[in-house]
């Protein structure tokens, strides 16, 4: 406020308590981040749930194909899983599936990316990885799974094991559908062949390993 020579003689000071908001504006971007948090999460594993793993796989297969890149893909999944469930119950197939998902997590390197595709399917995003550098995750994965011994009621023990489609990219033609279903073809191949392997889908035929 001025007086009459246009000097100031009084300051007005407005002020208002905006904690509420604050603490309101902090617990939507809260719940916010929680939802995001549940839609791309697995809610058993923990892992990425199969929409997380189409919208990574998309954005991986656009920049390989942009930057002339590898990309491989493993599908696995767990061998006789069914006859546990039906045989031993959920619960058993619930531990399966997460002393499974741990022994993945362990085997993979910080820049792969692993979800669960949905029931008793594994998916493995390798960025930058050629079919070869693949084969050999791969059998690091199946070496590592078999190694598992599930503890059944009864006081049954049961060891676990994965079959593992492998194959890779990118065709300026290779989208998220071309791509996975080279890999279930590999998938399909090893359960064929017995189980508890390891087959690589290339455009033309499998090879089992």
């Amino acid at each position: 406020i001025f007086d009459q020579q246009m000097h100031v003689s009084h300051v007005v000071e407005y002020s208002r308590d905006i904690t509420l908001r604050k603490i309101e504006e902090k617990e939507k971007e809260k719940l916010i981040q929680t939802l995001n948090h549940l839609s791309t999460t697995d809610s058993l594993t923990g892992l990425f749930n199969r929409r997380a793993l189409n919208d990574m796989l998309g954005h991986e297969i656009n920049r390989a194909s942009r930057s002339a890149a590898d990309l491989s893909l493993i599908i696995c999944d767990v061998d006789l899983f069914k006859h546990i469930n039906d045989t031993y119950g959920h619960t058993a197939g619930d531990r399966a599936l997460m002393a499974v998902s741990e022994a993945l997590r362990r085997s993979l390197r910080k820049s792969d990316i692993l979800g669960r595709y949905g029931g008793d399917e594994f998916m493995i995003i390798l960025p930058e990885t050629s079919l070869a550098g693949a084969q050999s995750l791969a059998e690091k994965v199946r070496a590592a799974v078999e190694g598992l011994e599930l503890e059944l009621p009864g006081d049954k023990r049961t060891r676990l094991t994965l079959s593992i489609g492998v194959a890779s990219c990118c065709m300026p033609e290779d989208n998220l559908d071309t791509l996975v279903s080279l890999a279930d073809a590999a998938l399909y191949s090893s359960k064929e062949a017995g189980r508890n392997r390891i087959s690589v889908m290339k455009r033309k035929e499998p090879v089992a390993g």
